[in-house]
């Protein structure tokens, strides 16, 4: 080999050497750096406090850039009759307070609002379904270990094609108790399967009387059950006392 040439290489070669170094920095930086995952509530998260996909049913589970984009759906406990806004700022607001308190007292995170509709004074309708976030929506984990559930992948299939499942899991995730027999708890909403206002809501929740209606939903399942019974099963007495459905706001 000639000089010339040697002396060419040996020119090249530290440059090439600093490339080389330059770039394995630049890859091994990248490697290294974490990606952090979306926020996820406890109601989605399994006992070691990691939403891992596995957990979820088959099919159900989320891409994990979605981690964040679900949220978490459940039916109260407490029972009240149909003039629980008698004496509150507004409808909503009287069901929200207890959807906070069962969600709180769950350890749920995030905002949690009433599936409810009603029409005020001046004829103004207020639609359960402008509550709700367009995003899936799952049962919490059950308090017997089973995996959180899908209900509805969102606000525009719930209103379109109904529940997937019966929503009949409270914030713990325990079943939710029957009222006359095992087929039936029922759930002040007020609402249509549509997700608008239903004509009957207990004169916008104002009134207990026997004579008053107000529109329910059923947290179970009866036989030959329709995809919009969850929200819409017909009427019931206002002096009587039924439970709320709470979703996860955005």
């Amino acid at each position: 080999m000639s000089r010339r040439r040697i002396t060419n290489l040996a020119s090249i070669l530290p440059i090439a050497i600093l490339l080389g170094g330059s770039i394995a920095a630049c890859v091994g930086e990248d490697a290294a750096t974490p990606v952090s995952p979306g926020g996820v509530d406890a109601g989605l998260l399994d006992d070691a406090g990691t939403s891992d996909p596995s957990s979820l049913p088959d099919g159900d589970a989320p891409g994990a850039e979605d981690a964040s984009a679900r949220g978490i759906v459940f039916v109260t406990t407490a029972k009240v009759d149909g003039a629980f806004a008698a004496e509150a700022k507004s409808p909503m607001a009287a069901a929200d307070a207890i959807c906070a308190n069962e969600a709180v007292a769950a350890g749920l995170s995030g905002t949690y609002v009433a599936w409810l509709s009603y029409e005020d004074g001046n004829g103004t309708k207020f639609n359960a379904a402008a509550r709700i976030g367009e995003m899936p929506y799952y049962l919490p984990k059950g308090d017997d270990g089973s995996a959180p559930v899908l209900f509805t992948k969102g606000k525009l299939d719930l209103v379109k094609n109904g529940s997937n499942v019966p929503l009949d899991r409270t914030a713990t995730g325990a079943p939710v108790d029957f009222d006359e027999n095992p087929m039936v708890a029922w759930v002040w909403t007020g609402t249509e399967g549509s997700g608008e206002v239903a004509l009957s809501t207990c004169k916008s929740w104002t009134s207990a009387s026997a004579s008053d209606t107000g529109a329910t939903g059923n947290a179970r399942k009866i036989p030959e059950s329709t995809t919009t019974d969850w929200t819409a099963l017909g009427n019931r007495p206002c002096d009587s006392k039924r439970r709320f459905y709470c979703f996860q706001k955005p």
